[in-house]
């Protein structure tokens, strides 16, 4: 009774993990499984972000990121996914000499700007020269306020095949028709195909005893019964 008991707890104790972390997993009779289907995850260039100062009509690429995406390396590539970079995750500031602080030439231009991700398998700077296009976005700054005009973007399967390898490198580079200081602080990665609410188990009764596994208000019967080696 007390082998039952344990089991049982385990997978109690797993099903509050899953529902508090919001994560992707399965129990097999391989054990647990990591998946991406049906789930967002929010990566973060740091508390301070990734400052990329821009200079008009000029394209600039700021230091390669190395990012590990998930806890767990996925089994399998996704069959859809979007990147999702919203307004609320991009800064705009002025780089300012000293004679335009004098000046007080401290009010920002209006202004757009191309920011585009490549991603590589690997981390390593070096790795941006082959990398994989991943997204690309249009940014508007109008009146000291910037924006990004579609904030979703639908992945390229070449992308999903590669963002599973999971320790991968972000690449950036940014062309705007403005001086100033884009500064990038989060981004999200979605996945389709999956269901956001469930988790799904399968149970294999490794004791030497039938085992049952009882709703509220059941009996045990042959109908919830698991004999031994039986899933």
């Amino acid at each position: 009774m007390l082998a039952r008991f344990v089991r049982l707890s385990l997978i109690g104790g797993f099903c509050v993990l899953c529902m508090t972390a919001s994560c992707g997993v399965s129990v097999g009779p391989g054990g647990i499984s990591f998946t991406l289907l049906g789930r967002t995850f929010t990566l973060s260039f740091g508390a301070g972000g990734l400052n990329v100062d821009v200079q008009a009509n000029q394209t600039t690429a700021p230091e390669a990121v190395g990012f590990r995406l998930f806890d767990q390396t996925p089994p399998e590539t996704p069959p859809s996914g979007t990147m999702t970079l919203r307004s609320s995750d991009v800064g705009v500031g002025r780089v300012l000499t000293s004679k335009q602080i004098v000046r007080s030439q401290a009010a920002l231009p209006s202004g757009s700007a191309t920011v585009r991700f490549s991603i590589a398998a690997g981390q390593s700077a070096a790795l941006c020269d082959t990398a994989t296009f991943l997204s690309e976005y249009e940014l508007r700054l109008v009146g000291g306020s910037l924006s990004v005009v579609d904030e979703v973007y639908e992945l390229s399967q070449e992308a999903l095949s590669v963002i599973v390898a999971n320790d991968v490198t972000v690449c950036i580079e940014v062309t705007a028709d403005f001086d100033g200081q884009i500064t990038f602080f989060d981004f999200s990665l979605s996945f389709g195909g999956g269901d956001t609410d469930t988790a799904s188990f399968t149970m294999y009764n490794a004791d030497t005893m039938n085992i049952h596994i009882l709703l509220p208000g059941e009996t045990f019967d042959e109908s919830n019964r698991i004999s031994p080696g039986e899933t």
